[in-house]
């Protein structure tokens, strides 16, 4: 199993080795810089999201595309059946935090919501806070834009 993210150049032995090599070039950007995180297992790859949408909280990397199946199995449990996508936020503390966008009006009963995300979600992952917005943006092929919280 592999996870590749950054300069692609410190990776390519090991892809001659395993093969991929040729697969690799079709991840690559100008700058040689790799855009999507892609995992390897048994010559196999399964995309893990962009490389952008990482947040880096406390020295952990989290992949929204991971745990939003987490946070959905939550919501629809609480009976919230909204669009929602995770994104990031500067802190001073962590150098960013994770931060539940929701589609549509504030809830109610927010701390709540954020408290039962605690207990369904590991908590260096969890969302920190909420933030509803009128409505999320998709693009042309249906994936959510994601943008960072100020």
């Amino acid at each position: 199993k592999i996870v590749v993210t950054g300069d692609l150049n410190q990776h390519d032995r090991g892809f001659e080795n395993n093969g991929l090599k040729d697969f690799v070039k079709l991840l690559r950007t100008r700058n040689n810089q790799m855009i999507d995180i892609v995992e390897f297992t048994n010559h196999r790859f399964k995309l893990l999201g962009r490389s952008d949408d990482v947040i880096n909280s406390g020295g952990v990397k989290i992949h929204p595309v991971l745990i939003e199946p987490l946070i959905a199995f939550s919501l629809a449990s609480a009976g919230i059946n909204r669009a929602f996508y995770l994104s990031k936020k500067p802190n001073t503390v962590f150098g960013e935090i994770t931060v539940l966008v929701i589609e549509g009006e504030a809830i109610q009963d927010s701390s709540y919501l954020l408290e039962l995300l605690k207990r369904d979600i590991p908590a260096y992952m969890h969302p920190k806070e909420l933030v509803f917005v009128d409505q999320i943006q998709f693009t042309e092929t249906g994936k959510v834009i994601r943008k960072s919280i100020s």
